[in-house]
């Protein structure tokens, strides 16, 4: 075989593996109930081969999810939205008396009831209650998809009850600078 036709070979081979999933990646933004009361999935940037990189998608998800929260609040005329599902998620950011985002994003990250590597029904708890998976198959092998789904409640009052968040702060946070602020809108990415 010649070096140019193994050289095409390979190359054929590499554009192959890299299109392996067909997958759509994008922000749902849900009224929930009432015009106040919002639900949010969040998939954006978010594909991992089988176990590798599960957490890191997570957390990506996560961040994508408080900026969608934050710009859908301010879009919709209120300043503050506060978390009210999953319930565990609710209960994480009380138990570590969560101020901020950046506080937020801690919660989850680190310590008791944080995001695990592995996600399975025995630790769908705490951070790891927002967390939802989808699988697809494709011909090199699998991919899963791990999105974010969570609802908010916005107003105009600060509850300042650790689940509360200043929509206009979050999205001028410097923790919000590393995300596409193109994909905090319905449908996009």
């Amino acid at each position: 075989m010649s070096k140019k036709i193994l050289k095409l070979t390979m190359l054929a081979i590499l554009a192959i593996l890299a299109s392996g999933c067909s997958a759509t990646y994008r922000t749902e933004v849900v009224p929930n109930n009432s015009q106040n009361n919002i639900s949010i999935k969040v998939d954006q940037d978010a594909t991992n081969w089988e176990y590798t990189g599960s957490a890191d998608v997570m957390r990506v998800n996560y961040k994508y999810a408080y900026g969608v929260a934050a710009k859908t609040t301010l879009d919709k005329g209120f300043k503050y939205f506060s978390i009210y599902w999953p319930k565990d998620l609710v209960k994480q950011l009380k138990i570590r008396k969560v101020t901020n985002v950046k506080e937020a994003y801690a919660a989850c990250d680190s310590g008791d009831g944080s995001f695990r590597r592995y996600l399975s029904v025995e630790n769908f708890k705490g951070c790891n209650s927002l967390v939802f998976t989808k699988r697809e198959s494709s011909f090199n092998g699998g991919a899963t998809h791990k999105y974010i789904q969570m609802s908010f409640t916005m107003g105009n009052k600060d509850k300042k009850d650790n689940i509360t968040f200043n929509a206009k702060e979050v999205l001028e946070s410097d923790f919000m600078k590393d995300l596409n602020p193109a994909y905090f809108v319905n449908m996009e990415r």
